[in-house]
């Protein structure tokens, strides 16, 4: 796909999510002046993990640290992987939504695959999967 027809795509979708043409315009620019960060970023991830802006409303004026920190605390991998703020669309609690979103790498370390609340596990189940597999490439590796 094309630049161009990717902008139009992109700007199709957020009228179509209910942004007016100008403010969808605005969105599409903006994304595009980050066009090389992101796409650099998305193509190192393994597991990808997104989360809408509106959830850090203070995310522009906040301390990169601080973000950092937040971000690490509900399952992105800021410690291995810089986070970049993307606009598409995407489905969030069933929903079709578009707007910005944060992205970066789920975490994959043990504390984050084990954490649970109300007894349900947090980490996604594809992070679970990808362990798994590791571990069983690691004990296939280990048994030739």
């Amino acid at each position: 796909m094309s630049t161009e027809e990717f902008k139009g795509d992109l700007f199709a979708q957020l009228v179509e999510g209910g942004y007016k043409p100008e403010e969808a315009m605005y969105m599409v620019n903006k994304r595009m002046e980050s066009d090389f960060e992101i796409e650099s970023l998305r193509s190192k991830l393994t597991l990808p993990i997104s989360i809408p802006l509106r959830y850090l409303p203070d995310y522009s004026k906040a301390n990169k640290g601080a973000v950092g920190k937040a971000l690490y605390k509900i399952g992105f991998d800021t410690k291995n992987f810089s986070h970049v703020v993307d606009t598409c669309c995407y489905v969030w609690e069933g929903k079709k939504e578009c707007g910005e979103v944060i992205v970066c790498n789920e975490r994959l370390d043990q504390d984050w695959l084990t954490k649970t609340i109300n007894d349900v596990n947090v980490a996604s189940d594809a992070a679970l999967f990808f362990h798994e597999r590791e571990l069983l490439q690691v004990m296939r590796e280990n048994t030739k």
